[in-house]
């Protein structure tokens, strides 16, 4: 079980966690998909996808 945070060190990990998001989608961008094949670019599209319900919800 995961031991409970204090407000500070929630924010300092929730923020962490933002960043890390932000340059993951950021490496997302600048990558070139032109060699992957559409296949794997449908499967690159459905996780996209599944993660932005995911983070609505």
């Amino acid at each position: 079980m995961a031991m409970a945070l204090g407000a500070a060190a929630a924010r300092e990990q929730i923020c962490a966690a933002l960043t890390a998001i932000d340059t993951a989608h950021q490496v997302l961008r600048e990558t070139s998909s032109d060699l992957v094949g559409n296949d794997f670019r449908v499967e690159v599209a459905e996780r996209l996808e599944f993660q932005d319900r995911i983070n609505r919800g």
